[in-house]
C-alpha cells in the first residue's frame, strides 16, 4: 500500500512539474489556483492534487532535485512491485561471461593439443601447405580439418572416439571435408591407424595369409589347371600323417573368395543431437545426469551416462520407453550399471545400419595373431571393436535364438574361421545337421572325421562315439602322465611323433535331438561337458527351441558360455542367459554374448557370411585338397553307437527294473495308479509316474481317464511272456 502511494506520488509530480514546474511568489494557495485553472482550461498538468505535490517536492528537493527524486520513486516502487533482483541478474551475467571466457580458453587448449599430435607424427618436410583459402590447418587459426576419405578393401569401420559432455563435442568422421593437401590427407590416415593404402613409416607386417608362406605354399604358387590331388583323413582320433608319408599340405582358402562389405552410406545421424535430446528426457523426469562419451558400432549406438548422486538406478530403468519414444527408436536396451565403470549404458539402434561381413573380422590383426588354432570371428561389439573367441576357452558353447535371428550364419562363421585358422591335422570337425540342407555344402572337406550327420539318431550315436574317444584319451594321457591335450601334443613334438587333433561337435538344432533320443543325448551332452575340455573336444550346441524340455538344466549347467539372439519373449532369455535382454534385440545378427566367467553379456553384431561365400570356399580347398576319405572305423563306430541308442523300452529289451514287479502288482489288484505303486514298491511320485506311462506304452494298462486308477488289459499269460524269467504271480 505504501508502495503504491509513493508510485502515484512520484507519477503524478514528474508529470506536473512537465507542466508547470516553477513556483511563482503568488505562494502555495496560487500555485494550486493557477494548476487548477490550467487543468481546466487546457486540459494538462496534474490539476489541484498534482500541485500539492509536486509544490511540497519542489520546496523539500528544488526543480532538479524532484526531478530527480519523481524518477527515482518511480524506479524502485517498480522494483518492489515485480520483485526484480538487480543482485541476481548482475551474477547471471558476470556467470555467463566467465563461461565464455572458460570455452575459448578450452577451445585454444584443444587445438594446441591437437597441433602438437598431428606435428609430433609428422616427418619433416610433409607439413601440409596451406589450403586455398589461405587458412593454416596446424595453426590456432582454424580448426584441424577432419578428412572424410573414401573407404578402402580391407578397412574395418570402427567405432567413434569418446567425447566429452561439454562443448565442443566431437564426432569424428562427421564434419565436413576440406580442401586440402594429398599428402596431409595421406598422412593424416595413417596416423588415425585405418587399414588401407596409407603409408606408414615401419614395413607392414605380412598378412595371415603371407604369414604362413614357409608352412602353406601360397595361393599363387599352384597352377590352376592342376587336378585336384587325392586326400584321405586320418583315422578316428589320430594326428596328422607322419612326415614321411609327404601328404600335400593344407593351403588355405583366400580371404579373396569372401565379399568385401558394401561401402556404407553417409552417417545421417547427429550423435551430439541424440545426447542433448537424451539429457533432457532425462531431466524432464527429474533425473540430472551427464552423458560420459558415446560409442557407435554397426548397428547400435551406446551413450554412457553418468546420474548425479543420489539419483537411483531403477528409475532409469524404468523410463526406457520413456527413451525410445524421445530419441525415435524402436527400443532401447539399458546396461545398469556398465561392467567396470561407474555409469550406465543406454543402447540406441542406429537409423541406418552398416553390415559386419566375415572378411573384416577375418583378414584383421586381432584373428590372425590369435595363437589358437580355435579361434572364432563371432563379429564386432557396439564400439566397433573385433569380437575373436577362443573355443578352447569357452570350452563349450551354446547358441539360442527365434528362427531369422542369425543362429545359423554363426554357425557357418564359426565352421569357416576354423577352415581359415587350423590344418586337418590340428582340428577335426564332427557336424551334425538334423535340417539336411543347412550344412551339408561341408561335405568332403578334409577336416571332417565323418560327412555330415543328418539322421537324428545316427547323431546320437556319434555324441555316443565321441564319449568314447574321450574316455581312449583320458587314458592314453594317463600313460604318457600328462594332465591335457596341449601338454601331450607338446610331448609328441618333442619326439618327434604324430599329434592329437582338436575335435569340435557342432550341432545345427538340438530340439531335434531331443525328440528322437532325450535321455542319451542329454546324457552325452553333460559327459563331454563336464570332462571333454581336457581332451580337446569342444561342443557347439544351437536351437531355435529356447524352451525348458529342448535346454534342460544339466545341460545349462554344464555349458557356461552362451550366445543369444533375438528371442520372442523374456521367458526365453532367462532360459539361455538366466537374465532378461535378449526379447529387445534386434534380430539379423544382433546377439549378447554371455563368455564363462563374464559378470553381463556383452551385446556385439554378428558377422555375415553368405551361401555362395561358404559353398566358394568348400569348393575351394576339395579343388585344391581333392575329396576326403572319411575314416570306416570311426563311422563303424558311430553305427554302432546310434544302433545301440535306437534301442526303445517298446522293444522289451531296456525298461524299468521296477517294471516287471509293478505289471505283478497291477494284475494281483486288476488296476494300476501311481499312489498305488507309491505305496506298493516304496517309490516316489516321479518313478511311479514313469512306470504307469511306460505300461500303458506296452499296451499293458488302459489310457489316462482323469482321477481313475488305469484298468489292466494283460492277463497272467500275458505277463509270463512278455517278462520271462522274472518268476511267476503268487
Amino acid at each position: 500500500m505504501v508502495v503504491a502511494g509513493l508510485l502515484a506520488w512520484a507519477v503524478l509530480t514528474l508529470f506536473h512539474l512537465f507542466v508547470h514546474g516553477q513556483i511563482l511568489e503568488t505562494g502555495f494557495f496560487g500555485y494550486v489556483k493557477d494548476s487548477y485553472l490550467l487543468g481546466i482550461g487546457g486540459r494538462t498538468g496534474g490539476g489541484a492534487l498534482g500541485a500539492v505535490l509536486a509544490f511540497l517536492t519542489m520546496k523539500l528537493f528544488g526543480t532538479a532535485g524532484s526531478y530527480i527524486f519523481a524518477v527515482t520513486a518511480i524506479l524502485v516502487c517498480i522494483v518492489a512491485l515485480t520483485h526484480f533482483s538487480v543482485r541476481k541478474k548482475g551474477q547471471e551475467v558476470g556467470e555467463r561471461i566467465a563461461q565464455s571466457v572458460k570455452d575459448q580458453k578450452e577451445k585454444r587448449q584443444q587445438r594446441r593439443e591437437e597441433k602438437e599430435l598431428y606435428v609430433a607424427d609428422l616427418e619433416p618436410g610433409s607439413l601440409p601447405k596451406k589450403d586455398k583459402l589461405g587458412i593454416d590447418p596446424l595453426t590456432e587459426k582454424g580448426p584441424i580439418p577432419m578428412v572424410k576419405r573414401p573407404r578402402y578393401p580391407g578397412d574395418v569401420e570402427l567405432g567413434d572416439p569418446p567425447f566429452e559432455p561439454d562443448e565442443p563435442i566431437k564426432v569424428y568422421g562427421e564434419n565436413d571435408p576440406l580442401e586440402v593437401e594429398e599428402a596431409f590427407i595421406e598422412r593424416a590416415q595413417a596416423l588415425k591407424g585405418v587399414g588401407g593404402k596409407a603409408k606408414r613409416r615401419e614395413a607392414p607386417k605380412p598378412s595371415f595369409f603371407e604369414e604362413e608362406q614357409p608352412k602353406n605354399p601360397s595361393v599363387s604358387d599352384f597352377d590352376e589347371n592342376e587336378p585336384p590331388r587325392p586326400r584321405s583323413a586320418p583315422e578316428a582320433g589320430g594326428p596328422e600323417s607322419a612326415p614321411e608319408k609327404r601328404e600335400p599340405a593344407y593351403t588355405r582358402p583366400p580371404v579373396d573368395l569372401l565379399r568385401l562389405p558394401p561401402k556404407a552410406g553417409g552417417q545421417t545421424e547427429d550423435v551430439r543431437e541424440k545426447a542433448k535430446i537424451l539429457k533432457e528426457t532425462l531431466a524432464s523426469f527429474g533425473i540430472s545426469a551427464k552423458v560420459l562419451q558415446v560409442n557407435r558400432g554397426p548397428v547400435i549406438t551406446r551413450y554412457e551416462l553418468q546420474p548425479a548422486p543420489g539419483i537411483k538406478v531403477s528409475r532409469i530403468l524404468n523410463l526406457s520407453d520413456d527413451i525410445a519414444l524421445s530419441m525415435a527408436a524402436p527400443g532401447v536396451r539399458i546396461e545398469a550399471p556398465i561392467p567396470g565403470k561407474a555409469a550406465i549404458g543406454i543402447e540406441v539402434p542406429n537409423q541406418k545400419s552398416a553390415m559386419v561381413s566375415l572378411r573384416e573380422v577375418l583378414d584383421s590383426k586381432t584373428f590372425w595373431n590369435h595363437p589358437s588354432k580355435l579361434a572364432v570371428a563371432l563379429g564386432k561389439d557396439i564400439a566397433g571393436t573385433d569380437l575373436v573367441i577362443d573355443l578352447a576357452k569357452m570350452p563349450h558353447l551354446l547358441i539360442a535364438g527365434a528362427t531369422g535371428s542369425g543362429k545359423s550364419v554363426c554357425i557357418n562363421s564359426i565352421l569357416l574361421s576354423i577352415l581359415y585358422k587350423a590344418d586337418p591335422a590340428e582340428v577335426k570337425l564332427i557336424v551334425v545337421d538334423p535340417k539336411v540342407v543347412e550344412l551339408g555344402n561341408y561335405n568332403g572337406i578334409p577336416h571332417l572325421m565323418i560327412p555330415v550327420v543328418t539322421d537324428p539318431k545316427k547323431a546320437a550315436g556319434a555324441l555316443k562315439w565321441a564319449v568314447v574317444e574321450m574316455e581312449k584319451r583320458y587314458r592314453t594321457f594317463a600313460d604318457a602322465r600328462v594332465k591335457n591335450i596341449t601338454q601331450y601334443n607338446e610331448m609328441m613334438a618333442e619326439a618327434g611323433e604324430e599329434k592329437m587333433p582338436f575335435i569340435v561337435v557342432i550341432i545345427d538344432e538340438l530340439a531335434d535331438l531331443m525328440m528322437v533320443a532325450a535321455k542319451d543325448v542329454e546324457e552325452n551332452i553333460c559327459r563331454l561337458a563336464q570332462l571333454a575340455r581336457a581332451a580337446g573336444i569342444h561342443l557347439v550346441v544351437a536351437t531355435q527351441r529356447p524352451s525348458a524340455n529342448v535346454i534342460t538344466g544339466l545341460i545349462k549347467a554344464n555349458i557356461p558360455s552362451r550366445i543369444a539372439f533375438a528371442v520372442s519373449s523374456m521367458i526365453d532369455s532367462r532360459i539361455i542367459l538366466d537374465a532378461p535382454g535378449a526379447e529387445k534385440l534386434l534380430g539379423r545378427g544382433d546377439m549378447l554374448y554371455f563368455p564363462m566367467g563374464a559378470s553381463k553379456p556383452t551385446r556385439a553384431q554378428g558377422c555375415f557370411v553368405s551361401e555362395d561365400e561358404t559353398n566358394g570356399v568348400a569348393d575351394y580347398i576339395r579343388e585344391r585338397m581333392g575329396v576326403a576319405e572319411y575314416s570306416e572305423e570311426v563311422q563303424s563306430g558311430i553305427e554302432a553307437a546310434a544302433g545301440g541308442s535306437e534301442e526303445s523300452p517298446a522293444g522289451g529289451e531296456d525298461y524299468d527294473e521296477l517294471l516287471p514287479l509293478a505289471v505283478k502288482t497291477a494284475l494281483e489288484y486288476g488296476q494300476a495308479s501311481a499312489s498305488m505303486f507309491q505305496r506298493r514298491l516304496r517309490v516316489g511320485y516321479s518313478r511311479a509316474s514313469r512306470l504307469i506311462d511306460e505300461m500303458e506304452q506296452r499296451g499293458i494298462v488302459s489310457a489316462f481317464e482323469g482321477s481313475k486308477s488305469r484298468n489292466v488289459l494283460i492277463t497272467r499269460e500275458d505277463y509270463e511272456r512278455m517278462f520271462p524269467g522274472e518268476g511267476g504271480l503268487l
